[in-house]
């Protein structure tokens, strides 16, 4: 058998040493990914000449993979939700929905939590598609889990708030073995600012809605600093047919039960 010399594996192992402990590549490092994304997205976003129905929806779905991928990819070297934000955004790059600014979207969206001892991730994005003042916007609300070191992916949603705005929250889960999260949005281009609250429960595999609210009126939404309040606000019609009178703006705070959430208090304003 041919020996080799000491000093040539010696620099053999440090240049693999030296390879392995190369960070791989974000987004933002990866110009072609970026790029990529960019692409596909200018395809059906604000484009003179729209595809079939088809080839939307599988380029949404495309681009849907592409995220996740870098959520995944994040996820496997770091667990630090601040990270994993910077992921969605750089490969999301000018297609991201954050550029409609903080009224209209917390997205991309990442936090952490804990479920029975287990680490787990929420992560949310939206997708923009249609065209650029009236977007046909596809908000995704995922959730990860790590069991024994790895990462997956357990669940996600889309169905919801397609054509909105997107917020989401976490609030406190009243029920052991859950994580609670708060999502709401407004149909973009509806002149009466309808907006929508969907409660969701995950508990590790599944999610399900436990409490909505519909057709409010303008107004705003925000969860209390302790996450167990959630304050309402919209405008409600008043008079009869016929006889109109100006609208009044309502005022609701509620509170995180296990049935979901409780009325607390109401009350109205003139406006």
């Amino acid at each position: 058998m041919k020996r080799i010399p000491v000093c040539m594996l010696v620099a053999a192992l440090a240049v693999a040493c030296v390879a392995s402990a190369q960070p791989v590549a974000t987004p933002e490092q990866q110009p072609g990914l970026k790029a990529r994304y960019a692409d596909l997205n200018g395809r059906i976003q604000n484009t003179k000449q729209y595809p079939s129905k088809a080839a939307y929806e599988e380029t949404t779905t495309q681009l849907r993979s592409m995220v996740t991928d870098e959520i995944m990819a994040t996820l496997a070297r770091s667990d630090d939700a601040a990270k994993v934000r910077k992921a969605i955004a750089d490969v999301q790059g000018e297609f991201a929905f954050s550029s409609w600014g903080p009224d209209t979207t917390n997205v991309p969206f990442v936090e952490g939590f804990q479920l029975l001892g287990q680490p787990g991730m929420a992560a949310a994005f939206v997708m923009l598609r249609g065209g650029s003042g009236i977007p046909d916007t596809l908000p995704v609300l995922q959730f990860y889990t790590k069991e024994s070191g790895e990462w997956k992916l357990r669940t996600e949603t889309d169905a919801d708030f397609h054509g909105c705005t997107f917020m989401v929250s976490s609030v406190e889960s009243p029920v052991a073995g859950r994580s609670w999260w708060l999502s709401w949005g407004q149909t973009i281009g509806d002149t009466g600012a309808r907006r929508k609250v969907r409660l969701y429960s995950f508990d590790g595999k599944e999610l399900r809605t436990v409490w909505q609210r519909d057709e409010l009126s303008s107004g705003n939404i925000a969860v209390g600093k302790d996450r167990k309040t959630v304050t309402i606000e919209y405008y409600r019609k008043e008079g009869a047919p016929g006889v109109p009178r100006p609208p009044v703006r309502v005022h609701e705070e509620w509170y995180v039960t296990p049935n979901g959430l409780d009325l607390g208090s109401s009350w109205v304003s003139a406006e």
